[in-house]
């Protein structure tokens, strides 16, 4: 019996294989409209309840610097700091920006967190329609779109991250039309998947990874199955063509020097130059003094354990096919072993040229769905188990499993809507009590509950005007949520004579205030951001 038999009759039956399967007799068609119906009503009814992050003035700036070099022939973008970043996400949200004719800051920024949502919504989709080609089963599709939503770190940068997030989404949707074009390979799949590519490139130029491989796995392809015609070559060809056209049309920095300016953008990418410290282990260190174990760390610490056990076990029984016949596994898993690459190869390449990483792990969001996939393979290796061993302790020991697991996964939405909107602060129970965590790690480090935390001055304090003194940007920028009327009645100052009070979410602060508290936002009875009161009236 081959794997996909075995796991159909797994997720069939538990204890007796001659009762009919109950999921089979489930309309897939209606689980799926209502699961993403629900899911988009949900992104819909939330998405003005999240505050402003550190870079997204700076990400609007440059869509706008784009746009107006586009359309209106603005100076050049050479000298642009922000030019090597794929622009073409960020020139959509300017675009539809100014398509709506939106002027109050506030409408303007909500319409960014939609956008931004309705993204990761498509992502989901499309992670779905992967996992669905990979396993054969709609509901291990459905399984692996549920555990991406149910990531709280990813679900709450869905709807303000508009760098990370969208580079992860078109991971996701190249990755899918790869599987077409190489079980297809013909002009108009090569076309599809060549606007994919050249869409990610044009969030970040990392996105090369992806034409890359599939150039290696078309070329496997046919040496294993060799052709006596130059048709093959001339359909790769035409994907890397389209490839290099469309993203040297949709990415401006390019058009005066392609070659030039891609290289320099990759440069870049490797050897990002950002020096600032870093909370990391309970010490602070230059981001470019990393150890090479922090990406494991925060992975490790971040995502939730029940995911990570089914990671351990889908590359463990995956690495263990592979090693048993390396050729067949291609020939019958082509797909699981791009995905491996996915995760595998960029993981290297980060550890080899000692890639500046901060912010967490956000930069490398777009592996995630590469480690959930994986998780996939080990939930359907589990669910093998039990059907083989019927009557046998390992049977009895896969099914407590995946009841544990079911139990665990539905425990995350409750610790997401007890934390809502700060699902960007969770840590598993394998980093402690939160507490300490605080101690260890950057919490809120793009300022996010700084929003709540102006919200609540502004409702506490009736005083027309309140001097209030912001420890860093986000504090600031946060005010672009607030209706204009109560943005007006706050006044920023620069010295703290001068303030009533002061707000910070302790990023970069190493000594703690001895001032009396006057709100804190918190998580898990852990402040990430706090309003200090420094006059009383």
């Amino acid at each position: 019996m081959g794997q996909k038999e075995k796991y159909d009759t797994a997720i069939c039956t538990l204890k007796r294989p001659k009762v009919n399967c109950l999921f089979e007799r489930i309309p897939s068609k209606l689980v799926l409209l209502v699961f993403f119906l629900v899911f988009l009503a949900l992104g819909m009814s939330i998405y003005q309840d999240y505050g402003i992050s550190w870079d997204e003035p700076v990400q609007r700036r440059y869509g706008q610097a784009v746009f107006d070099y586009v359309r209106l022939g603005s100076p050049d973008l050479s000298e642009d700091p922000e030019r090597y970043y794929g622009p073409i996400f960020e020139l959509g949200l300017v675009g539809a920006e100014h398509l709506l004719g939106l002027e109050d800051v506030q409408s303007v920024y909500f319409l960014r967190h939609l956008m931004t949502f309705s993204l990761f919504f498509l992502g989901v989709f499309f992670f779905f329609l992967l996992c669905r080609s990979l396993f054969g089963s709609w509901k291990l599709g459905l399984l692996g779109a549920f555990c991406l939503i149910l990531s709280p770190r990813i679900f709450a940068h869905a709807f303000y991250n508009s760098k990370d997030i969208p580079f992860m989404v078109l991971f996701i949707i190249s990755g899918w039309t790869l599987l077409f074009f190489l079980d297809r390979k013909t002009l108009p799949t090569a076309f599809g998947h060549a606007v994919a590519c050249s869409l990610l490139i044009g969030v970040r130029v990392l996105g090369v990874f992806v034409p890359v491989m599939t150039a290696s796995f078309f070329l496997i392809d046919l040496l294993l199955r060799p052709k006596r015609s130059l048709r093959p070559f001339l359909v790769l060809g035409f994907y890397l063509l389209c490839v290099s056209l469309l993203t040297i049309l949709i990415w401006p920095t390019l058009w005066t020097d392609p070659l030039g300016q891609f290289l320099a953008a990759f440069r870049q990418m490797a050897h990002y130059p950002y020096k600032e410290e870093v909370l990391y282990l309970g010490s602070r260190m230059k981001s470019v003094e990393l150890p090479w174990h922090y990406i494991f760390v925060w992975v490790g610490l971040t995502t939730p354990l029940v995911y990570l056990f089914f990671f351990g076990v889908g590359l463990l029984s995956t690495l263990k096919k592979v090693g048993s016949s390396p050729l067949q596994f291609y020939q019958s898993s082509k797909g699981l072993l791009y995905v491996g690459a996915w995760l595998l190869l960029p993981i290297l390449s980060i550890l080899v040229l000692r890639s500046v990483l901060y912010d967490g792990w956000r930069q490398v969001f777009f592996l995630y769905p590469a480690f959930l996939i994986l998780g996939l393979a080990g939930v359907q290796q589990v669910l093998i188990w039990q059907q083989e061993c019927s009557g046998k302790i390992t049977s009895s020991i896969a099914l407590g499993i995946l009841i544990l697991s079911f139990v665990y996964l539905v425990s995350i939405p409750v610790s997401m809507i007890r934390s809502h909107p700060y699902q960007n602060v969770y840590f598993n129970r394998l980093a402690g009590r939160m507490s300490h965590v605080a101690q260890q790690f950057e919490m809120d480090y793009w300022g996010l509950a700084y929003r709540r935390g102006l919200e609540q001055v502004l409702k506490q304090d009736p005083s027309p005007v309140i001097p209030i003194l912001a420890a860093n940007l986000p504090g600031i920028i946060n005010t672009f949520l607030l209706p204009a009327s109560e943005r007006e009645r706050l006044i920023f100052v620069l010295d703290s004579k001068d303030a009533k009070y002061l707000i910070t979410n302790f990023r970069f602060q190493k000594n703690p205030y001895n001032l009396p508290e006057f709100y804190s936002v918190k998580v898990r009875d852990t402040a990430i951001v706090t309003v200090y009161m420094l006059k009383s009236e």
